[in-house]
């Protein structure tokens, strides 16, 4: 989704040609139609070393206090982080309430926390929509926030027009969240992949970066990965890492999560 709409595709790109994610671990084709952006039709399995346990164990309430600005909207999309000083960052992307005039399609605002629960906001928001003109003119979405080595933040999110229906994804960067500064377009949505956002950001142990993300195809979102040398790229992309299951809950939308 960008902004209230379904995210669209730009363009085909031909299919990958691919038998196996590693040695040995085959891909398996699924008979639900090729995706029309990547001509991608496969079905990725893993192998399993043990059954993982993700029931739900406690429900809390999470409490953000925070300016009348930003208590005015209503919050989504938190990516919380936890600090080598043991408290907890949070970003969330901050939208207008329903049957309020849609000034922009979010604002993305940062906090902190000693409990992760109860997080005091900042005083202004980190990252706020572009100028008239500019890519991200029509609001900021789904932050990621990566901590470097050096102390300093990259933080990934969607960019969209003023059209409140396109967008990319870009970065910001800076030694604090409450110091950010917009450094462009992280991946674009390129003649292949439509609408390219919600990162998902890890290192490999070979220095290179890997960027899950999200992308339109058939009226559908699906989940792109690209690889680079840098937390900024430039960015490889890769053929389509997994598509839908045929017989699963997921067997339509995908998009990235926590990792």
């Amino acid at each position: 989704m960008i902004g209230n709409n379904p995210a669209t595709p730009s363009s085909k790109a031909a299919a990958t040609n691919q038998s196996e994610i590693t040695p040995g671990v085959p891909i398996v084709r699924s008979r639900l139609p090729a995706d029309s952006v990547t001509g991608d039709r496969k079905v990725l399995l893993y192998p399993s070393a043990g059954v993982v346990d993700f029931n739900v164990q406690e429900l809390q309430d999470i409490q953000l206090m925070g300016p009348p600005q930003l208590m005015a909207r209503d919050l989504m999309s938190p990516y919380v982080w936890l600090e080598p000083d043991g408290r907890f960052g949070i970003m969330v992307r901050a939208v207008t309430r329903p049957g309020e005039p849609m000034t922009d399609t979010g604002i993305i605002w940062a906090g902190w926390s000693d409990d992760g629960v109860r997080f005091a906001m900042l005083d202004q928001p980190s990252i706020l929509p572009g100028a008239a003109g500019e890519k991200d003119a029509g609001g900021v979405e789904d932050p990621t926030v990566v901590k470097m080595n050096d102390g300093s933040y990259v933080v990934y999110y969607t960019g969209v027009e003023a059209d409140m229906a396109h967008g990319e994804m870009f970065y910001a960067t800076g030694p604090t969240v409450s110091q950010l500064a917009k450094a462009g377009v992280a991946l674009a949505s390129s003649k292949s992949l439509g609408n390219t956002k919600e990162a998902t950001v890890d290192r490999e142990k070979d220095g290179r970066w890997s960027l899950f993300y999200e992308y339109a195809a058939d009226e559908a979102s699906r989940v792109g990965l690209a690889i680079g040398a840098n937390v900024d790229g430039p960015w490889n992309e890769q053929p389509t890492p997994f598509m839908p299951r045929e017989d699963g809950w997921d067997n339509w939308h995908l998009s990235t999560g926590p990792m």
